[in-house]
């Protein structure tokens, strides 16, 4: 019962965070609910919200110092599959644009008579300074380097260099980065 309150109230902390207007004010002051629920957020963090995620796995979202997430940003770590090597680590000064999602989970082509297509879990992790433009979808198991950028409707199926920009389904490399 104890696990089953502190998901109520995580989930009432999350709405709470989600139902505050978009303005400059709130998007300052709402990572205080969503920190409140579990996740571990650094310092000068502005979050546009609404955010998607699940209340049960708030405490596998980490985000670095001086980051931006702008609307509807989605989590999907997954409740009750492997030991917790589900999460989102996003580093310090990143820029997160709407409608972006990051999957931690999937599920094996497979298809086995009493057990379905089973699920797997790997985390996804994005170094400093690395830019994720509006509706990119970066899937379980990507490491995005240090100053990276991801552009709009980019699919991250697999690893990306620093200081590189990636584009399409799947995303491939494009260009450098000019970083010095």
């Amino acid at each position: 019962m104890n696990k089953l309150l502190k998901v109520i109230f995580n989930h009432i902390l999350i709405t709470i965070g989600d139902c505050l207007p978009r303005h400059a004010f709130f998007n300052r002051q709402r990572h205080f609910f969503y920190r409140l629920a579990g996740m571990h957020i650094g310092k000068r963090v502005i979050i546009k919200g609404p955010l998607c995620v699940d209340a049960v796995t708030t405490d596998r979202i980490f985000i670095g110092d001086g980051s931006f997430l702008n609307s509807e940003v989605r989590f999907g770590c997954r409740d009750g599959f492997g030991a917790h090597d589900d999460y989102v680590k996003i580093g310090n000064e990143c820029q997160i644009g709407p409608r972006v999602s990051f999957d931690t989970g999937s599920h094996g082509l497979v298809y086995e008579e009493g057990i379905g297509r089973g699920t797997f879990t790997k985390p996804i992790v994005l170094k400093d300074r690395v830019w994720i433009c509006t509706g990119a979808l970066i899937l379980q198991g990507v490491t995005i380097n240090e100053g990276a950028v991801v552009a709009a409707g980019a699919v991250v199926n697999k690893d990306v260099e620093a200081y590189t920009v990636v584009a399409g389904v799947p995303a491939k490399k494009i260009k450098d980065i000019d970083h010095k």
